[in-house]
C-alpha cells in the first residue's frame, strides 16, 4: 500500500514537472491573451518591407500612387489600408481602398499580396478609418466617397452634402467583407451642419467600456464674424462618432468648435486620432491655416 501510494506521488510530481516545463519551452502565457508572450520576449531587428508604392498594379488595375495608410493589429495578423489613387496623387480622380493582410510569426510579418477592397465607378474612395471591436472579433473600415471629378473645394461650395460615409465589416479576419453601410443620416445629424465630413485619417478605437470611436472632421458655415473665412465661407472642425452596441447604431459626439491660441489666432482643428487615456478621450488634430 505504501508503495502505491509513492508511486502516485512520485507520478504527480513528474507531471508537474512536465507541465511547467512545456510552459517555459513554449512560452505558454500565465494570463489572459498574448500579451504576457510579448513582453517577455526580445525584439529582433527585421528587415523593413514596402506593403505600397507607386505605379503598383492590382488585378489589372494601375494605381498612380497610394497614400493615406492605416494599420490595425488583431489575432496575430496586422491589417494595412490605403487609398490607390488611378490617375495623380492629388485629391481628384477615381480611387480605391486596398488591403494588405499579414500574420506575425514570432518577431516577422509575413503579408499577402494586395487586394482591392472598396471601388466604386464615378468615385474616388478616401480616408479609410479601421476600428477592431475585439469583444466580438469584428474589423469595421470606415471610409468616404466622393464624386471624381468634384474637388473638396466644390464640395465645400455645394449647398448640400454631397460625400458618403460608408462602412463595411468582416468577421472572419478580413477574408470576406459586409456590403457598404451608408452612414450618411448620422452625418446629417452633426451640428451645426456639416457641408463636407471625412473620417480619421488613421484608425479609429474601441475604448474600455466598449464604446467605439471614429474621429473625424466636419465643415460647416461660417455663422461667427470671429470665424475666419476659412475656404469658401466654411468652418472645420474636429469630432467623434460613436457606437455603444457593436457598431449597430452610430451617434455624433463631441466637437472641438471655435478656439482660439493665446494670441487671439483662430484655430482651425481638421483632421484628427484618438487614444483613451485613463477613461478619457484624447484627440490629436491636424489645423489648417496661413497663421
Amino acid at each position: 500500500m505504501k508503495t502505491k501510494l509513492l508511486l502516485i506521488i512520485l507520478g504527480c510530481g513528474l507531471l508537474v514537472l512536465v507541465i511547467l516545463s512545456v510552459g517555459l519551452i513554449y512560452g505558454v502565457p500565465s494570463g489572459k491573451g498574448s500579451d504576457n508572450v510579448w513582453k517577455r520576449a526580445t525584439p529582433v531587428e527585421t528587415e523593413a518591407e514596402v506593403l505600397f508604392y507607386q505605379d503598383m498594379n492590382v488585378d489589372n488595375t494601375l494605381y498612380n500612387t497610394t497614400r493615406i495608410p492605416a494599420l490595425v493589429y488583431h489575432h496575430d495578423m496586422f491589417f494595412a489600408f490605403a487609398e490607390g489613387r488611378k490617375e495623380t496623387f492629388y485629391d481628384i480622380g477615381e480611387m480605391d481602398i486596398i488591403l494588405r493582410r499579414g500574420r506575425r510569426k514570432d518577431w516577422k510579418v509575413v503579408w499577402g499580396p494586395v487586394e482591392i477592397l472598396a471601388s466604386q465607378s464615378g468615385y474616388r474612395l478616401m480616408d479609410p478609418v479601421p476600428i477592431v471591436d475585439t469583444e466580438i472579433d469584428m474589423i469595421l473600415l470606415f471610409y468616404n466617397a466622393h464624386k471624381s471629378n468634384v474637388s473638396l473645394w466644390d464640395e465645400l461650395a455645394d449647398e448640400e452634402l454631397t460625400t458618403q460615409l460608408k462602412v463595411i465589416k468582416s468577421f472572419d479576419l478580413g477574408l470576406t467583407w459586409t456590403e457598404p453601410q451608408d452612414l450618411n443620416h448620422v452625418v446629417q445629424r452633426i451640428r451645426p451642419r456639416s457641408y463636407l465630413y471625412a473620417p480619421g485619417p488613421g484608425h479609429g478605437i474601441q475604448m474600455k467600456s466598449g464604446r467605439l470611436i471614429l474621429p473625424g472632421k466636419f465643415s460647416s458655415r461660417v455663422t461667427d464674424s470671429k470665424q475666419i473665412d476659412f475656404r469658401n465661407g466654411t468652418f472645420p472642425q474636429t469630432n467623434v462618432i460613436y457606437s455603444d452596441d457593436h457598431g449597430n447604431t452610430w451617434h455624433p459626439g463631441g466637437r472641438f468648435g471655435y478656439k482660439e491660441d493665446t494670441t487671439g489666432i483662430a484655430i482651425f482643428s481638421t483632421e484628427s486620432t484618438a487614444v483613451e487615456l485613463d477613461n478619457e478621450l484624447c484627440l490629436n488634430a491636424r489645423t489648417l491655416h496661413p497663421d
